[in-house]
């Protein structure tokens, strides 16, 4: 089964939270201070893999670290980013899922480098969801609040809590950490404000005290043109004069050029349509225009899948009347704002 292809904000979280500094920054203020007080993140260690089930991998991206307890005992912190737009009421059985295939590697583990039978003490996972939709996040913070039978029957069922940072509900001032994080953060809640690019300056300024501005500001654009199409050219000059305030970067221009001549053009596609990764789309458009046909049919159906499952199949066949890659961009475009499958169909009726 080839792997799925990942969303924008897979990929924008993962290059984010997959830094190690960035990662021990973001537990350091987000996580509760009697539980951040009990770990040593100054030896924050990255899990390799991916504890989400195959079938669910388009829907989330999840990274797992290491880290030591105060006293030399070792205990495990994962990070789950929940990267819809809407809540999602089971997240926390999905969570209990992922803690038992951590538990179940572990075991394996030990097995293979001891040849023993006895399998270690379970560790302690730390579930973390950070959540960037548009919607207040009203789905239960414990796996026992789903539980609805006789009370007597409680102590049963499993239980199983997560901390919730939910972005949309932070105001600016509780966005912190050091600049990247900051601007990591500031850009994910805003990704699906449609008057995100006149924010961008605000957005950005913080990286103004960044020692090396560029690589952040090009993870951000990629991000942003990949998840959020009302970004206009303006708007990227006034966000990177906001970064460069003294005029002194020679790459502000080149990378506000790159933006405006390839990124309209690429990076929709990028991430999502197999075969055109390395986003090279100009000058090779006329010889790749029915790949790239298919690959935007294969991604629309993903996002519709992702989105509004099974039922949304026919729209999906539907869409593959359509053969000019402009207006499937539009589709894909609007079928990710959607906010039901009825939104979706009127908007591919309207493209």
């Amino acid at each position: 089964m080839p792997s799925p292809v990942p969303t924008p904000h897979d990929q924008f979280f993962r290059t984010v939270f997959g830094q190690q500094p960035l990662a021990a920054d973001f537990l350091g203020h987000y996580l509760p201070a009697r539980i951040v007080r009990q770990l040593d993140l100054a030896k924050l260690t990255p899990r390799p893999g991916s504890f989400v089930d195959d079938d669910l991998h388009i829907h989330h991206s999840d990274l797992l670290y290491e880290v030591r307890l105060h006293g030399g005992s070792s205990g495990l912190v994962y990070i789950l980013l929940e990267h819809k737009s809407r809540p999602e009421r089971r997240v926390a059985v999905q969570l209990l899922r992922y803690v038992v295939r951590v538990w179940e590697h572990d075991a394996r583990d030990h097995k293979a480098r001891h040849g023993s039978e006895t399998e270690p003490a379970p560790r302690l996972v730390v579930p973390i969801v950070i959540y960037h939709g548009t919607r207040r996040w009203t789905a239960p913070r414990a796996l026992g609040d789903l539980y609805t039978g006789p009370r007597h029957l409680r102590p049963y069922w499993p239980q199983l809590r997560y901390a919730l940072v939910d972005l949309g509900r932070l105001p600016d001032a509780d966005i912190v950490g050091q600049a990247a994080l900051r601007v990591a953060l500031l850009v994910m809640r805003s990704i699906f404000d449609p008057d995100l690019g006149q924010r961008l300056p605000t957005i950005l300024a913080p990286l103004r005290a960044h020692p090396t501005p560029l690589g952040m500001l090009q993870v951000v654009m990629q991000y942003i043109i990949q998840a959020n199409d009302r970004v206009t050219q303006d708007d990227v000059a006034a966000a990177l004069a906001a970064v460069d305030a003294d005029g002194g970067s020679t790459d502000m221009p080149t990378l506000a050029q790159q933006w405006v001549e390839q990124g309209r053009v690429e990076g929709r596609v990028e991430g999502r349509v197999e075969g055109l990764v390395e986003g090279r789309v100009e000058g090779r458009v006329e010889g790749r225009v029915e790949g790239l046909v298919e690959g935007l049919h294969q991604a629309i159906a993903d996002a519709l899948d992702e989105r509004f499952g099974a039922q949304a199949g026919a729209l999906a066949m539907d869409v593959r009347t359509v053969t000019d890659a402009r207006a499937l961009r539009a589709i894909l475009r609007s079928v990710w704002r959607a906010a039901t499958l009825d939104e979706a169909r009127q908007a591919v009726k309207e493209v």
